[in-house]
């Protein structure tokens, strides 16, 4: 999981990612990317798909850690319990 997506949100890690996913895709291999998405916090979180370039992106939208708090403690998004299970269901529909 990576905080956003590149373009939308550039950092080394989400550059990185963008790269090392396109050269994967390359060589053929299925690659999924599951990132945050920039959103409220009023409603249930939930998973939003879009294909570009062969990489599946997997968005979490209306995750309960706020941007600037994962900004602050980034590792606490993947310990937050629903998100956690979104990405968990995710993982066991792919494999």
């Amino acid at each position: 999981m990576t905080d956003g997506r590149y373009p939308e949100y550039v950092n080394g890690v989400s550059i990185y990612i963008h790269y090392l996913a396109q050269e994967m895709v390359r060589h053929r291999h299925d690659i999924h990317i599951f990132h945050h998405i920039k959103s409220g916090l009023l409603q249930r979180p939930k998973v939003i798909q879009t294909v570009e370039q062969g990489i599946k992106y997997h968005g979490c939208r209306h995750s309960p850690i706020s941007f600037s708090e994962a900004l602050v403690h980034p590792l606490k998004s993947c310990h937050e319990k629903k998100t956690e299970r979104l990405f968990l269901d995710l993982l066991f529909a792919i494999i």
